[in-house]
């Protein structure tokens, strides 16, 4: 990774290649909320380009999955709000070949937990943290603990807490 950082191709094109199809899977999981938006492939391709423009300052391989996956939910958000706008005419509905009526109500499901993101992020970033690694990339508990620096009982805790204020607060 840190050969990547500084520029080396070699070093780039392997770190595609070992994280390329976690990457797949990850927005997979992502485009569960909102079916109408990018292609699995497209999505992966999107947040790579965004990673790539901001650069890869990441300690590791599970860090580099975190922050992708918060690179595609935040792609997923955006194409939800420009669906939604009134500009465009998001207060119709739309009916296209890949959609049925009212499939718009995941984009509004996506911008309120993103809402109720925010909001879980003014309570605890490392709540946050916890529920964005499970929900999002799949880590399990070990693995968020790993990454965290704290117990997996600590992770248990802050998972339940996290999805019961976030239900809650929706």
């Amino acid at each position: 990774m840190q050969q990547a950082r500084e520029g080396d191709s070699d070093s780039m094109n392997a770190l595609i290649n070992e994280v390329y199809d976690e990457l797949k899977m990850i927005a997979v999981r992502q485009r569960s909320y909102k079916h109408d938006a990018l292609q699995t492939t497209e999505l992966v391709n999107e947040a790579w380009l965004r990673l790539e423009k901001y650069g890869l300052n990441l300690k590791n391989k599970r860090h580099f999955l975190a922050v992708a996956a918060t690179a595609m939910r935040q792609i997923l958000i955006d194409e939800a709000r420009a669906a939604l706008t009134t500009k465009r005419g998001g207060d119709q509905i739309r009916v296209t070949y890949y959609t049925v009526p009212g499939q718009d109500f995941d984009a509004v499901m996506l911008l309120q937990l993103d809402k109720g993101l925010d909001w879980l992020a003014t309570k605890s970033d490392r709540m946050l943290n916890v529920f964005q690694m499970r929900y999002f990339v799949g880590f399990s508990e070990a693995e968020v603990a790993s990454n965290l620096g704290i117990s997996e009982r600590t992770v248990r805790r802050d998972w339940i807490k996290a999805r019961a204020l976030l239900s809650s607060h929706i």
